[in-house]
Order: structure tokens, then C-alpha cells, then sequence
């Protein structure tokens, strides 16, 4: 693994020597911990946009293995989270408040850290402390962003030691890394502009090297979430079309049953093929009214009056195919009844 990610891989771990102790370089301070295998905190983490407003908090939990696998979860309504996990093969993201779910391959450009080398999986997204740093940032390397943080003895008190960066030259904006010196364990990370924190994260509890269960390291993600219209349009209306062709095959099935002979039943379906064909022809009029309507007379709202004409247009095409899809289902059950009554009819001659 390369120094760098080695050197961000320690500092999210665990210890550093007290402030009192002399200066560690990063090299050694990454070689103390590459052994590690597993890592687990718990905390939180808040952020504001103006010092006048409160902190918006969230709890978390997260879990990583140096294999790739991690897992986070993030509480922003009890019982609801959002959880974001890696199988070392892809992304996934499933945040249970919207019903939301996707999947993302490592190099997906979308993804902050672009974590298509399964390696820099475990350094990057470790620890939540580091949920501010972009390695990706031109000419910023984990390396010289770890080195920038000097000691800050004003801060620094028996109980903690301060490391405080800053990111520009009127040091109007600064990070600090808390670090407890009982068991040299960073436990806080502050973001601040002119002396004001506007975001951080607190780590409660961790642990190091402790083995992992599968369910520390994945998620199960309902089917009705991961295959709904929203996460999967097209798995979901493939289903839709699916369950409408079953319902029309045993409502068709129970009609033949019931018919005195077959003809009667095709008389029905004749008739019904004229209203969908009416009811289809005086919607598409609708339609075409509501677009020019919409067109000559523009409103002033978001999304345009067009645009909703067009949704509507949609989900009546939907409802027009699924209908036509139960009547077709009648044609395969009607070749099936008849096959197996003439069967039986030679049979009993």
C-alpha cells in the first residue's frame, strides 16, 4: 500500500503519541498500524451553515475490513437510516426514509472519493472524521494533508492534545484533530471558519482488529425497495406487465369456464376491445387539448403546465397497455380450453 494511504489508514486508526512525546513522523506512525485488519466506531457528527444556527446532528455507526468491505449507517430519523456499504466490488446506498436505493460501480465518477482501487477502500472511508478531506482536490495528497496539522498547545489540556491546520493564509478557515492522551485516540475532528465550528465528528466508541460478522459489513435491502419503480423501472414494470398477463390468463380461464360456449365470450371481448379503443381515442383528444392548452396559455409554475400534460400522457399509455395485456391474455387461454376440450372429446368418443 503506498505511504500516503498508509499514513491516512493510521491516523484514522487509533493512537499517536501524546504531544509531549517527541515529534513522529507519518512513516512510523503508519507502520505501527498496518497490521490492522478491522476497525469499528460509533459517534455522531453535526454541521451548521452560519455560527448564529444550531448544529443539525446525526448518530452513526461504521464498520470497515481491509479486504474493501465497509459498512456505514447514518440515523437521521430513528428508527430510519440511511446505510452505505462496499462488497470490495461495488457501492451500494439504501436510505430507508425516501425508499431509495442504487448501486455504483468503484470508479463511478459520482462517488467523492472514487474508490475504484479496492486498497484505498479501508484508508478512505475508515473513520468519519475524515468525511471532509477530498483527496481528489488538485494538488492535495493525503501525505501533505496529514503533515499540515501542527500542535496546538493553547488547546491542548492533560486530558486532550490539539493538531490544528489551517487552509488558507489569513487562517480564516482551520481544522483541528482532538486527540485523548489516556489511550492516544483521536475522538473529535473540527471544522472551523474564523474561529467558529461549522462542522464535526465526535467518536464515541471503537474498536480495532475485532473479528467482523457478515451483517457488520452488508445490508439486506427489502425486494419491494430494491426493485420499485423508483430504483428499478424497469424490473418493476416488466413485473407489473407480468402480474396484469396472470390475472387476465385467470380471469379469461374463469369466463370460458363459466360460458355456455366460447363465442359468447368472444362477443364480450369484441365489445370490450371497442370501449378501450373509444376510451383510448377520447383520452389522446384530451391530451392533445390539455398540450395546446398548455402551450398557448403558459402558467407561471415549476415544472411547466407542459411537462405535467406529458406525465399524464405517460401513465395513461401504462394503463392503456396493461388493459390491452388482460384482453390479449384471453386469445393463449381460449387456444388452451379449446385444445384440451377437444382432447377430452375424442378421448370420451
Amino acid at each position: 500500500m503506498p505511504t500516503h494511504l498508509l499514513a491516512l489508514f493510521m491516523l484514522a486508526l487509533l493512537p499517536i503519541p501524546a504531544l509531549a512525546q517527541e515529534p513522529v513522523s507519518i512513516g512510523s506512525i503508519a507502520a505501527g498500524y498496518f497490521g490492522g485488519e478491522t476497525y469499528c466506531e460509533t459517534g455522531k457528527w453535526g454541521r451548521r451553515d452560519e455560527p448564529k444556527h444550531g448544529f443539525a446532528e446525526l448518530a452513526f455507526s461504521r464498520c470497515a475490513h481491509r479486504d474493501g468491505r465497509f459498512k456505514s449507517v447514518e440515523y437521521f430519523d430513528r428508527p430510519q437510516k440511511e446505510v452505505i456499504w462496499s462488497d470490495s466490488h461495488r457501492l451500494y446506498r439504501h436510505a430507508e426514509a425516501a425508499g431509495f436505493y442504487r448501486e455504483y460501480p468503484l470508479d463511478d465518477v459520482s462517488l467523492s472519493t472514487f474508490p475504484g482501487n479496492r486498497s484505498e477502500l479501508y484508508p478512505l472511508y475508515l473513520s468519519r472524521l475524515f468525511s471532509q478531506y477530498s483527496p481528489n482536490a488538485p494538488d492535495r495528497t493525503s501525505t501533505r494533508y496529514l503533515q499540515s496539522y501542527k500542535a496546538n498547545s493553547a488547546l491542548s489540556t492533560t486530558q486532550h492534545s490539539v493538531f490544528e491546520r489551517f487552509d488558507d493564509e489569513n487562517h480564516r478557515n482551520s481544522e483541528r484533530l482532538w486527540v485523548r492522551n489516556a489511550d492516544r485516540s483521536i475522538v473529535r475532528y473540527e471544522g472551523l471558519r474564523d474561529g467558529a465550528i461549522l462542522h464535526f465528528a465526535e467518536i464515541t466508541s471503537l474498536e480495532v482488529n475485532r473479528p467482523l460478522a457478515a451483517a457488520e459489513l452488508s445490508h439486506d435491502v427489502p425486494l419491494f425497495v430494491r426493485y420499485s419503480l423508483q430504483n428499478s423501472p424497469w424490473v418493476f414494470m416488466a413485473g407489473l406487465f407480468a402480474a396484469a398477463a396472470f390475472a387476465g390468463a385467470l380471469l379469461w380461464g374463469w369466463l370460458f369456464h363459466r360460458a355456455a360456449s366460447f363465442e359468447d365470450v368472444a362477443r364480450k371481448r369484441r365489445r370490450l376491445w371497442r370501449v378501450q379503443l373509444r376510451a383510448f381515442g377520447g383520452t389522446t383528444l384530451a391530451l392533445g387539448a390539455l398540450a395546446v392548452l398548455a402551450i398557448i396559455v403558459p402558467g407561471r409554475g415549476h415544472p411547466p403546465g407542459i411537462v405535467l400534460v406529458f406525465v399524464l400522457a405517460i401513465w395513461c399509455s401504462v394503463a392503456f397497455a396493461l388493459t390491452a395485456c388482460v384482453t390479449l391474455m384471453s386469445y393463449p387461454v381460449q387456444w388452451l380450453l379449446s385444445r384440451v376440450a377437444g382432447g377430452a372429446e375424442r378421448h370420451g368418443s
